[in-house]
């Protein structure tokens, strides 16, 4: 695993953020907020567990 992908949500902009972890540089990194990693949370989230 390269990425680990961490949505937030920012309440004084009301705008979700995303974060990623580089294994790299062992850092926290702000990427972009787009569907697919969304759809990465929602999966991480869900009662089942990660799919």
């Amino acid at each position: 695993v390269k990425l680990v992908v961490m949505g937030l949500f920012d309440r004084y902009s009301y705008k979700s953020k995303v974060l990623i972890f580089d294994f790299v540089i062992r850092k926290w990194k702000l990427g972009k907020d787009v569907p697919g990693y969304r759809c990465f949370f929602g999966c991480a989230l869900s009662p089942e567990g990660l799919v």
